[in-house]
């Protein structure tokens, strides 16, 4: 039973604007949803509380040693420096700070 030649272009057009309205539904929902999500969302910056920035604080501070390799055979620690510099970096960098305004470690 052969289907005639005009029923099969009626059939693919009715086939072609059934997915077109799909398409332009499923593009609609998806407008709608994307513009009730965007509402609601909050911006970046509101959460955060503004911390006010320490003066920084110049300590002394004994850096650690440092691995040194003289050809393939000698592996020595190099002595530890001295440097002022900001607390923060001398924490940072993983030295110890140096005289009485030092923290106690304990």
């Amino acid at each position: 039973m052969d289907i005639p030649v005009d029923a099969r272009q009626a059939q693919g057009s009715r086939l072609w604007s059934l997915l077109r309205s799909l398409f332009i539904l499923s593009a609609a929902t998806l407008l709608t949803a994307g513009c009730a999500v965007q509402s609601q969302s909050v911006s970046a910056g509101s959460n955060l509380r503004h911390v006010p920035e320490e003066e920084p604080r110049v300590v002394e501070c004994l850096l650690p040693s440092q691995v040194r390799q003289l050809g393939t055979q000698l592996t020595y620690l190099s002595a530890r420096q001295a440097i002022k510099t900001s607390a923060r970096d001398c924490e940072i960098r993983g030295g110890s700070q140096q005289g009485p305004s030092a923290k106690s470690s304990w």
